[in-house]
């Protein structure tokens, strides 16, 4: 049996996120929802460690719409450096928000890395991938 999505299925599913992730936010855990995303891990129920405004495109912004790496297709962000830490803590999430939405649209494990307020960090790019139907 044949299964078929067209390129532009998925990159609509991408472009949620691309056209409306405003914000990403390093973690100290994976968030629940919108709201523990975009607090600060100082208060009890926040988890973010520093928060950093995207530039929403995928043409001309910190996403670029392509080929997967497997199948279908992907979008990636752009390494966003020199990044001020509000917060200190271990970071091991990333989520992406839409502040206009009050929505978490993504949420993602990193590696663990210890952060300090007031120093700087850099999130490296990374992807999301839409693979074909099997």
């Amino acid at each position: 049996m044949v299964k078929t999505v067209i390129d532009s299925a998925m990159d609509a599913h991408l472009l949620e996120i691309v056209n409306f992730g405003a914000t990403l936010h390093v973690c100290t855990s994976a968030p629940p929802d919108y709201q523990g995303a975009v607090l600060v891990a100082a208060n009890a129920s926040g988890s973010s460690l520093l928060s950093h405004t995207l530039t929403l495109s995928d043409t001309g912004g910190d996403w670029t719409l392509t080929t997967g790496d497997v199948s279908g297709r992907k979008a990636v962000m752009a390494e966003q450096a020199t990044i001020t830490v509000s917060a200190t803590g271990n970071a091991n999430h990333l989520a992406i928000v839409s502040d206009t939405r009050s929505a978490l649209l993504v949420v993602t494990e990193i590696t663990s890395q210890a952060l300090t307020a007031g120093n700087t960090a850099t999130v490296q790019t990374f992807d999301l991938e839409v693979r074909d139907p099997t």
